[in-house]
């Protein structure tokens, strides 16, 4: 019921696809491409399949807290005042298609807007201490809405960490399963023919002794029967 990759001199192509953080092995037909079920594969191929989804969602985790942590950062300094008045300026600018958060390379100096008030005494600092305050506020992620930054970080990382840890635990017991095979094939395929063939004999031969000796045992009886009557 399988599909051959290699038919004559037609050979079809084998191609991983993507579904948000779903790796999934797509085989390329003139009609289009199958796609296998991760749940059917083995071995190398489904070990990296596997592999690439887990690593691709712990990714996509990351980066969705990191755009979350930035977007409140963002919200805090827009609302603060720089030293030269403006407001409404972002720290971080957060591509919309996804990619690096970078410091917004169009702020200056006199942009940061450390105060909270366009009529705050020099060296007001308060919106900044407001921006590091945002450490201890939860929900900047809403993937972890009751978790701090920190604690979404170290469950993604805990997360991640038990998805190796399974795989690992999973590949030795397929080593043990596949060393055990191997042994039994062994024990199998090492049995002598010859020597099989001689024990039959010898069982045969015993066999046949143990009848004759029951066939005198028999004679003898009936010859004593016979004339002590």
């Amino acid at each position: 019921g399988g599909m051959p990759l290699v038919s004559g001199s037609q050979a079809f192509v084998l191609q991983v696809s993507m579904s948000g953080t779903t790796a999934t092995l797509e085989i390329k037909l003139p009609q289009g491409a199958l796609t296998l079920q991760n749940t059917k594969l083995g071995g190398q191929v489904g070990g990296t399949i596997g592999a690439v989804s887990a690593m691709s969602q712990a990714a996509g985790q990351v980066n969705a807290l990191v755009d979350g942590v930035a977007s409140a950062i963002n919200q805090q300094h827009e609302a603060g005042y720089g030293l030269d008045g403006s407001t409404g300026n972002p720290l971080f600018t957060i591509p919309s298609g996804g990619g690096p958060v970078q410091v917004n390379s169009a702020l200056t100096a006199a942009q940061v807007a450390a105060a909270q008030t366009l009529a705050g005494v020099p060296g007001d600092g308060s919106n900044a201490a407001a921006i590091a305050a945002l450490q201890n506020s939860t929900g900047l992620d809403p993937n972890f809405p009751a978790s701090t930054a920190a604690q979404a970080w170290s469950q993604i990382g805990a997360a991640f960490g038990a998805q190796t840890q399974n795989a690992s635990q999973q590949q030795s017991q397929a080593q043990d399963l596949l060393q055990s095979l191997q042994q039994l094939q062994s024990s199998v395929t090492g049995v002598s023919l010859n020597d099989q063939l001689t024990m039959l004999l010898q069982y045969q031969n015993a066999l046949e002794a143990s009848g004759r000796a029951i066939s005198v045992g028999l004679n003898l009886t009936q010859f004593l029967l016979t004339n002590l009557q």
